[in-house]
């Protein structure tokens, strides 16, 4: 075993060079999953917290962002295993991109075009003029 037991689990469960609709070994792995922290009080960050719940992601969490410790002001996608000190998390609209990469391919695909340099500045520009800007969230004294 050059790799290990899980790689070699890997290959058991992962076709060769055929592609699935959605990640096999996702659904297989033991790891911890990516959290989206969405506000469950904003009127118009719920419907995307329920919707991106309705499509049921690999891998991810959706919670309530006032459930989190340390407020924010925008949607917060942090990576497995990464914490709000590392910069690997993604706010406001660029958090939406990397949520949708756990759904399937063709809306990985569609969230990659958002995160295309610029795209993602002048799609989170577009949401604060319609009213998704930054929001003050009021503390739960429900902690995750």
């Amino acid at each position: 075993m050059r790799f290990g037991d899980e790689w070699e689990r890997y290959c058991r469960t992962v076709r060769r060079w055929i592609p699935h609709r959605r990640p096999v070994w996702a659904r297989e792995a033991a790891y911890a999953p990516s959290t989206l922290y969405i506000s469950a009080t904003c009127r118009l960050c719920t419907p995307v917290g329920r919707w991106i719940e309705l499509k049921h992601p690999y891998g991810l969490r959706v919670v309530p962002a006032e459930r989190l410790e340390t407020p924010v002001r925008r949607a917060l996608y942090l990576p497995a295993g990464a914490s709000r000190t590392q910069g690997a998390e993604r706010e406001g609209v660029a958090a939406l991109p990397k949520a949708l990469e756990h759904v399937n391919l063709a809306w990985a695909f569609a969230g990659w075009i958002v995160l295309f340099p610029g795209v993602s500045a002048v799609a989170q520009l577009i949401a604060d003029a319609v009213g998704a800007g930054p929001r003050d969230l009021a503390a739960s004294t429900n902690r995750a």
